[in-house]
């Protein structure tokens, strides 16, 4: 049997105090909704720079990328596309949809927290040190990971708010 993973752990707290900065917030979305990109492993590769002082190489991305894929398309997806088709309906003022829709949405929450532990649980095996980076380590690491989707994107709101 496996460990219990750790929920609330320094990654996730980390992910909770940049994503509440709405400059960040909208800088992720947009990149999600523009490029498919992954939020967790954006906000994980500063962590991973931040915190744990670990430069990503195209190696270190493909090992977080086989960790949370799996997880991601199952459960992550599913949820939030779920969520979404329920809002566009215009159904959610009737307070038995808006009822389920907070539940999904609790739901997409709980789903991005558990991929979230996964990252913490591969940073705690392969980057356990506990250092703080260079700043540029930040947006290497930022770079290493959206240079997979596309070269001219960039998130400098991330960049400079998970700078320690």
């Amino acid at each position: 049997m496996s460990e219990p993973l750790v929920l609330d752990n320094p990654f996730w707290r980390f992910s909770l105090r940049l994503y509440a900065q709405e400059a960040v917030r909208k800088e992720c979305l947009s990149l999600q909704d523009t490029f498919g990109i992954d939020v967790n492993i954006l906000l994980f590769t500063a962590w991973l720079a931040a915190e744990r002082a670990a430069k990503l190489d195209e190696a270190g991305v493909a090992a977080i990328e086989a960790v949370t894929k799996p997880w991601h398309a199952a459960a992550v997806l599913p949820l939030r596309s779920a969520r979404r088709q329920v809002k566009e309906l215009n159904l959610f003022l009737r307070p038995e949809i808006a009822s389920l829709r907070r539940k999904v949405a609790d739901l997409e929450l709980e789903s991005e927290q558990i991929e979230q532990a996964l990252l913490f649980e591969l940073a705690e095996k392969r980057w356990p040190a506990r250092i703080p980076a260079a700043s540029s380590t930040i947006g290497g690491n930022i770079s290493a990971y959206l240079a997979r989707f596309d070269k001219n994107a960039a998130a400098p709101a991330l960049e400079r708010a998970a700078q320690p």
